[in-house]
């Protein structure tokens, strides 16, 4: 089962660097500043840039859905302007816009960061960018360049793996209901990933291509699928509760929007990412605003859709949500025991996650009932059981075993 504690950081914290040079400032940044932190400037001018020659080997993937640009949505006219400049200039690997008027590098590390996460296919850009400014007497001009991990070859050698996996998630997906394509996703993404400390690659190329990589590269594969199969879907940032950054997605079903954590859903038991079903945790699909805030911190709270509802939490809707042991809880813990399953169930609060396990655990309680029981049905003379508990998810894993 995933644990969250074994300290998943994603190395995507912003950096700032100034050096002073004559009238020119040069700033290096890495991802946005807080909005609430910043103060809003637009530009008159119009700013421009020069489309690399070699882009154009790329070949955007079709898609018959426009995707979210939520943090697009978030700015003002003019910034959105500014926005879709800089976004076409990362989009056909221009080394820089110019002539940017009186926007302070800050402002503009913050919008760069936004095209970032509204735009996971461009996926040979990690959000980072470096400014030069010129001041004038009443005025400022700035250059902003990016860094890019790859060239326009070898961005369109991955395109077309990644068409081709892209293809094979929507056609596995046809079909399905758009609870049940986050579901897929999840799932998948958890059993075929391998969560990699060790990389620093940030995009989905890693988690689709190699199967391998970080939260950043879970929650923008999401982010990308998807989109490509027409659900609105969000990148969020933000702090777990072990002080790391972290990423995760807000994906819209049916109209209502739903925190969803594809990579605390992936198999991890001592720090070592297991590739199987029966480990994934279903624990952080469909969470409420409040339920998701237990762990962790948004970064722009302001700017992401409150989710008042956790009615499509996977444990609520399966009837494996509990605040004690109930006659139905008992039922699950015989059947599991009977078919030689494990029972993953989860308790509705950290006091009900408590009594839970001090109930089941009692020597010659429910347990050694349920084991003396189907040990007979068996013919079998001995049984154990095994525990994994997740305090952070809630939840616990039983698994009954049975011998002569």
């Amino acid at each position: 089962m995933a644990n969250p504690n074994k300290k998943r950081g994603c190395g995507c914290l912003p950096i700032l660097l100034l050096l002073i040079a004559g009238g020119i400032l040069l700033w290096k940044g890495w991802g946005p500043e807080k909005l609430s932190d910043l103060h809003k400037v637009v530009t008159d001018a119009p700013p421009s840039y020069t489309a690399s020659s070699e882009a154009e080997v790329l070949e955007p993937i079709p898609v018959d859905y426009t995707p979210l640009r939520h943090y697009r949505s978030t700015l003002s006219p003019a910034e959105q302007t500014l926005y879709d400049t800089i976004a076409d200039a990362i989009g056909s690997f221009a080394p820089s816009v110019t002539g940017i008027r009186d926007v302070t590098p800050d402002r503009l590390f913050a919008i760069t960061g936004y095209v970032y996460y509204d735009h996971p296919e461009y996926f040979w850009f990690e959000g980072e960018s470096n400014a030069e400014t010129t001041t004038f007497a009443d005025y400022q001009l700035t250059e902003l360049s990016f860094t890019y991990t790859m060239s326009p070859a070898e961005a369109a050698e991955k395109q077309v793996a990644i068409a081709s996996v892209t293809q094979d998630y929507l056609q596995n997906m046809a079909g399905m209901t758009q609870r049940d394509m986050v579901e897929y996703v999840y799932h998948r993404l958890g059993t075929d990933t391998v969560y990699d400390l060790s990389r620093k690659d940030q995009s989905f190329c890693t988690v689709l291509l190699e199967h391998t990589g970080l939260c950043a590269g879970y929650a923008r594969s999401m982010q990308y699928i998807l989109s490509q199969a027409g659900l609105d879907t969000i990148y969020l940032s933000g702090i777990a509760h072990t002080g790391e950054a972290h990423s995760w997605n807000l994906v819209k079903v049916d109209g209502t929007w739903y925190h969803t954590d594809a990579t605390w859903g992936d198999p991890l038991v001592e720090g070592v990412s297991l590739t199987d079903n029966a480990n994934l945790t279903y624990a952080y699909l469909f969470l409420s605003t409040d339920e998701v805030l237990q762990n962790r911190s948004m970064d722009e709270p302001d700017l992401i859709p409150h989710c008042p509802d956790g009615s499509l939490g996977y444990y609520r809707r399966a009837g494996l949500l509990f605040s004690e042991v109930t006659p139905q809880l008992e039922a699950a813990l015989t059947q599991a025991a009977r078919s030689g399953e494990a029972l993953t169930f989860q308790a509705a609060d950290a006091a009900s996650f408590a009594s839970l396990q001090s109930v089941l655990r009692e020597e010659n309680g429910i347990m050694a009932q349920i084991g003396q029981q189907v040990g007979r049905e068996k013919n079998m003379t001995r049984y154990t059981y095994s525990w994994r508990v997740d305090e952070i998810s809630r939840t616990l894993r039983v698994e009954f075993i049975f011998t002569p």
